[in-house]
């Protein structure tokens, strides 16, 4: 097998490890959705209608598309009878574990 041969199929076997845990970041992404929506703060329901995972070449998007959601989510004074300020970044952060391990799982499929 020749160097150029080498470096081909090395090349070859990066971009699938690339799309296996950028297809890991989408899965993991989704669950975080989940769980992001049931800690969002629920008055019409439109806040939690508008999360959007987004699965770019190369990375993957969370979003919420309600022009409210960043007041919502930093104020930290509100009380609300179902949901939390914060309610993203304490679904990533109680979901970390395990997002780590489905990027994990779909890039190992691809070695």
């Amino acid at each position: 097998m020749s160097l150029e041969q080498i470096a081909m199929d090395l090349s070859k076997k990066i971009r699938e490890i690339e799309g296996a845990t950028v297809t890991g970041l989408y899965k993991a992404g989704l669950m975080i959705e989940r769980e992001a929506i049931e800690r969002t703060p629920k008055a019409t329901g439109n806040l939690r209608n508008s999360f959007k995972t987004i699965r770019h070449e190369k990375d993957v998007e969370i979003k919420n598309t309600a022009d409210y959601a960043m007041k919502v989510h930093e104020d930290l004074q509100a009380r609300h009878k179902v949901g939390e300020a914060k309610y993203l970044e304490n679904a990533i952060k109680a979901k970390e574990a395990d997002a780590l391990k489905i990027i994990a799982e779909n890039a190992r499929k691809a070695v």
